[in-house]
């Protein structure tokens, strides 16, 4: 059974994600009845440390404005708002300035 998945994803130039080009886009999915088990944050763990290998600056995430548990997920990451839409809130993760913040909070 699978619990959770991650995708990151490189955001090239005009992306269907409307995301700046080089920035990582995520995409995170847990299952319903799996929740505040620890597997998003694990999950973010190993996408973290690929994010700093590969070299990226920024990852966005994009959520549907009305996935509360999606926007504090998040949150809890130390993702922090930068778009709002209408349906939907981009989120941003400055991998070199919050992966520092964020191994500080969980660990």
């Amino acid at each position: 059974m699978v619990l959770g998945f991650q995708s990151l994803k490189l955001a090239q130039a005009k992306n269907t994600y409307d995301v700046a080009p080089g920035w990582g886009v995520i995409g995170t999915y847990v299952a319903l009845d799996t929740g505040r088990k620890g597997i998003g944050r694990r999950l973010f763990d190993a996408t973290l440390v690929i994010a700093q290998q590969v070299g990226l600056a920024d990852i966005d995430a994009t959520i549907g404005a009305d996935n509360a548990p999606g926007l504090a997920y998040y949150d809890a990451m130390g993702f922090e708002t930068y778009q709002r839409r209408e349906t939907s809130v981009s989120k941003r993760f400055n991998v070199r300035v919050q992966s520092g913040l964020y191994r500080s909070k969980t660990r």
